[in-house]
């Protein structure tokens, strides 16, 4: 789908890296690996843009409570770089959580060259 929205190949690259983490994430901390717990992903092609949703039906989470990885203390955790990766290599991210589970929103948009 981004090839067909005219996605380059680093912002097609970086959706595909960012959606991975995303659904990693959804099934292992949000759904904590449930199997009868749905990880949902929704994909549309607009105009102007890319945008793409995972949701998962886990208890939700704090976004705000993300230890930052490039503090001191934590540049050696093995864990906790998916969000801040995602946020370096997609235009917008959204984050809604709530205790039906969470919600991510990429956008990319298409260059303009």
């Amino acid at each position: 789908m981004c090839k067909c929205a005219r996605l380059d190949t680093d912002q097609t690259d970086n959706m595909a890296i960012a959606v991975t983490e995303l659904v990693n994430n959804a099934i292992m901390h949000g759904n904590k690996q449930d199997p009868q717990k749905m990880v949902r992903i929704l994909a549309v092609y607009q105009t102007d843009r890319v945008v793409v949703t995972i949701e998962d039906e886990g208890e939700g989470f704090d976004p705000e409570e993300i230890d930052n990885p490039t503090d001191p203390q934590n540049l050696w955790k093995q864990n906790g770089r998916g969000v801040f990766l995602v946020k370096n290599l997609i235009d917008e991210v959204e984050i809604v959580s709530s205790s039906q589970g969470a919600k991510v929103v990429l956008t990319e948009f298409l260059n303009k060259e």
